[in-house]
């Protein structure tokens, strides 16, 4: 896809380099991975992330909608809780090689 060649590398603060989060999914050695950005801090115990029984859990960002009000928000891949999974891992990696990228930042 031209669209994604030519502008995923200058979109959002660092491009294609976003999608280095999907290989969270391959640390099957793990029950569980909470991936975070660099810049997050936590003020508190987050052991019951741990305990949760979600294959995902996800924050949203608003000021990231294309319409203020929208109810379906953009995921914020700073703050990702998993389960891994190479089926999920090989999933998002065909969403990505095969599906058209939206200007803006998403599929």
């Amino acid at each position: 896809f031209p669209f994604l060649r030519d502008h995923m590398d200058k979109n959002g603060c660092c491009g294609a380099a976003e999608l280095i989060k999907l290989t969270s999914y391959r640390l099957l050695q793990y029950h569980r991975v909470i991936h975070l950005d660099a810049d997050t801090i936590f003020l508190n115990s987050v052991d019951e992330l741990y305990d949760r029984d979600y294959s995902l859990i996800y924050t949203t960002d608003p000021n990231m909608a294309s319409h203020k009000g929208e109810d379906k928000l953009p995921v914020q891949g700073g703050f990702i809780v998993m389960q891994p999974s190479e089926q999920v891992y090989t999933d998002l990696i065909h969403i990505v090689m095969n599906t058209e990228f939206a200007k803006g930042g998403a599929w």
